[in-house]
């Protein structure tokens, strides 16, 4: 009893879709669906077999009458008796939208209701609007194929059943024909068309309506294809046609040319009409021939806009405009000013009346008062002092800034540089890049603009060792849209000198600053013409006379992205509890050999503590793509780094495009998902006090090679979600056999490789699954979220190599919140 109850409910919850024929395109629909399930949920088991209630409410849910009880004369058929559906025909890689469904009532003919079971079909699908037959009554039944059926012919058998034991047999066909290749394809009549256009046949009053002398071009397209047509009109701009036309196969229709060119001068006008359709696959061209005579209006003017761009207090030419009298019958003229900011001077006509014709002429010019800005007019031009006929002229002026003054250097003496012996000019010049030169503009702003040196010309020998004073001369570049009108110079002089050669002095250190077991040595200044420092330390006293050194590490030259020498610094890590010395000297190279300076004086400091036990690697696992490491030697509050470098150097490993942890606590590190290729391992630890970080030596470095190789790593494409739903769609990678999409309410790095990559963790759901041959894309919809929590959102690929799963590294992580 159970059982039925369920099934009954379930029903109940599909009735609504399933009676409104607009919800059949959704039949068939092939997104993957996840009920994400908490402990309070139905399981799987439940799902399948009904039981949802206890056995105290099973007195209580029988709501159905028992086989007993049904009557006699209740008997299930079709109202209509047709127990034949033919659902016509469709071309393979049809959708549910081009599918008819057909529907049919179902009739109880007793005083007993009868209960509709479900229905399960191999090739349609098939609804009730009620899973209910009242008594003498009728349910509608709606049918529809299922989508993705291949080429052929399908007829089924449909059992309906009721659980009273009632049953109708109907037969149901549908035709699946082989995909026929389109066909589009339009025919037309003329690839020509030609108007003519008599403005004299028409009186002055007409002018704003269609004249019958106009004649009109008709144009005939025959849709010759298999399927139908949607083709689009291009934007034409003498004549007026219709936008766009649908064509069934076989239909033509008659596409006419109206007016649309009252507007037009006397004389001989043409353009193309482009015919394409939705897809592209047609583009015909029709090419239109416009013929007009007679006059436009009474008069017309040879230019309609005019457009002035100029500098502030430049003089611009002023302009010529003609107009011309093109009736029979002589007119007054007059010009009026109807809008605009009047920032032009206009001239009167050179004859106020004109004959027949006759031409007159007037001059724009702008103001030379104009500051910087935008200025627009209108001007109308005015037949016999009134409105019947006039034409308007736009007007349209930008003013830009000008040069009111060149700042550079100081006021009094300019640009003085002086550096010492041996610079480059490309040295210099970047030096003088570094110097402002000021461009004062009349708007009140002021610009930076570049500048030009000619070093060409500039009598500088970096190869003499005396002292040189010499002048180097720059251009400056106007920046745009400003101009000079005043003729104010635009070379700029510098003064430049350079000392007489001295040698490399010695570096002076500054500073030893000392963190824990670390000790970084500070320059005082850096060595003008060295190259590089190198740096020493040792226990010993005496350690620049007996050149016994504990550590010496050579510093480049270093210049920040402003241009400036930074202060040459060295630091020396992880070193041993004791008494310290430390030197410096520069150096730089002259035909292949470093030349150095004298040693700097020398600088003591101590090292209190010393350094913590070297780590040591016990173990080292390889499987597939994941390395696991075994380490020890390490304090179990101290901090320590794995790195898996690509490379070593002096003992280091070197992470490049290899991977590091860092962590404490632990000791046992895993390296996922690592790329095929050869590495070297090494562990380094520290632990922080009050007076620093004290570092520990690293490792000794293990060579190891990786061979398994991993699939490539993928990213999310869509993460979203709605209500309580989570949609995550990834793209599939050709060496993917499945992937796993997580999705949990924390995250933790699971190690480097250029970027991190980042594992969902506390998981609470997650779709596991093989990829189907050819699919491109995976599609996972994840339901009943539940809200009031953020979630990190991973996915990753695997695929299969000596019976092991060898996984990607994780994709760059979404977060989410349900709400």
């Amino acid at each position: 009893m159970r059982k039925r109850i369920y099934a009954v409910l379930l029903a109940s919850a599909l009735t609504v879709a399933s009676i409104n024929p607009a919800y059949a395109a959704e039949f068939g629909d092939g997104t993957e669906q996840m009920e994400m399930t908490e402990e309070n949920s139905p399981t799987q088991k439940e799902e399948e077999t009904g039981e949802l209630f206890d056995s105290g409410e099973e007195a209580e849910a029988d709501l159905f009458l028992s086989k007993d009880e049904e009557s006699a004369d209740s008997v299930l058929k079709m109202r209509d008796e047709n127990l034949y559906i033919d659902m016509g025909s469709a071309r393979v890689g049809y959708t549910s939208s081009e599918l008819t469904g057909n529907s049919e009532y179902l009739e109880n003919s007793g005083d007993t209701p009868l209960h509709l079971q479900d229905v399960k079909s191999k090739y349609f699908n098939v609804r009730f609007d009620d899973q209910t037959i009242p008594a003498n009554g009728t349910v509608w039944l709606y049918m529809i194929p299922k989508t993705g059926l291949k080429q052929g012919k399908y007829q089924e058998t449909i059992k309906l059943r009721t659980e009273e034991g009632q049953e109708v047999s109907l037969e149901a066909v549908f035709s699946v024909g082989a995909q026929v290749k389109q066909k589009k394809a339009i025919l037309l009549d003329s690839r020509e068309i030609t108007i003519n256009f008599y403005k004299d046949k028409y009186e002055e009053g007409d002018y704003y309506e269609e004249p019958e002398e106009v004649e009109w071009a008709y144009l005939y397209i025959t849709n010759i294809g298999t399927t139908t047509v949607n083709l689009n009109l291009s934007k034409l701009q003498y004549l007026v046609t219709e936008d766009s036309i649908t064509l069934e196969p076989g239909e033509q229709k008659e596409i006419n040319f109206k007016a649309g060119f009252l507007h037009l001068y006397a004389g001989e006008y043409q353009e193309t009409l482009h015919i394409t359709d939705d897809t592209g696959a047609i583009q015909e061209d029709v090419s239109c021939k416009i013929s007009v005579k007679g006059p436009r209006k009474l008069f017309t003017v040879d230019k309609e806009k005019m457009t002035f761009k100029r500098v502030q207090d430049e003089k611009v030419k002023e302009e010529l405009i003609s107009v011309t009298n093109h009736t029979a019958e002589p007119h007054a003229l007059a010009i009026k000013r109807v809008y605009g900011s009047e920032a032009f001077e206009i001239s009167g006509l050179s004859k106020d009346m004109l004959n027949p014709g006759e031409t007159a002429t007037f001059t724009v010019s702008p103001k030379k008062d104009a500051q910087k800005g935008r200025y627009y007019e209108t001007l109308k031009l005015c037949a016999d002092g009134g409105e019947t006929d006039y034409q308007n002229i736009q007007l349209s002026m930008e003013v830009y800034p000008k040069i009111t003054k060149l700042v550079y250097g100081d006021e009094e003496k300019g640009i003085e540089i002086t550096k010492r012996y041996g610079i480059t000019k490309e040295r210099l010049n970047d030096y003088l890049a570094m110097e402002a030169v000021i461009m004062e503009l009349s708007d009140g702003s002021v610009v930076y603009p570049k500048v030009s040196w000619d070093w060409e010309s500039c009598p500088y020998n970096p190869s003499d060792k005396k002292e040189q004073t010499f002048e180097v001369y720059g251009t400056v570049t106007i920046p745009a849209k400003t101009g000079n009108p005043d003729g104010i110079s635009l070379e700029v002089p510098a003064k430049i000198r350079i000392l007489a050669y001295e040698p490399m002095k010695r570096p002076e250190i500054f500073t030893n600053y000392i963190s824990g077991n670390s000790a970084e040595v500070i320059l005082k200044e850096y060595v003008e013409e060295a190259e590089g420092y190198e740096f020493v330390l040792s226990t010993r006293k005496d350690f620049l006379k007996s050149q016994k050194f504990s550590r010496k590490e050579q510093v480049l030259k270093n210049v920040d992205t402003f241009g400036e020498i930074e202060i040459p610094r060295k630091d020396f890590r992880n070193l041993k509890a004791g008494h310290y010395y430390s030197a410096c000297r520069a150096y730089k190279t002259e035909k292949g050999k470093k030349i150095y300076t004298k040693w700097s004086g020398v600088k003591e400091f101590d090292i209190k503590k010393g350094k913590p036990a070297t780590p040591v690697i016990k173990k080292v696992t390889i499987s597939g793509n994941k390395v696991t490491v075994s380490v020890g030697n390490i304090a179990k509050n101290d901090r320590y780094q794995c790195i898996l470098g690509t490379k070593a150097e002096n003992g280091v490993p070197i992470r490049g495009k290899g991977m590091s942890f860092t962590q404490k606590g632990s000791f046992t590190v895993t390296f996922e998902s690592v790329p095929a290729g050869n590495y070297y391992l090494g562990l380094q630890s520290w632990h922080e006090q009050e007076d620093g970080t004290y570092f520990s030596d690293w490792s000794k470095i293990r060579k190891m090679t990786v061979s398994a190789k991993s699939p490539a790593r993928v990213n999310m494409e869509v993460c979203k979600v709605s209500g309580k739903k989570l949609t995550v769609k990834i793209p599939v990678p050709g060496t993917a056999e499945g992937y796993e999409i997580a999705v949990g309410t924390s995250a933790k790095k699971t190690g480097y490789t250029g970027t991190y990559a980042y594992a969902p963790t506390n998981i609470r759901y997650s779709k596991t699954a093989k990829i189907k041959k050819g699919q491109k894309q995976v599609t996972v919809t994840f339901t009943n979220m539940k809200p009031g929590e953020y979630y990190y959102v991973g996915a990753r690929t695997y695929r299969t190599e000596n019976n092991k799963k060898l996984y990607s590294r994780w994709s760059s992580y979404g977060t989410v919140r349900v709400k």
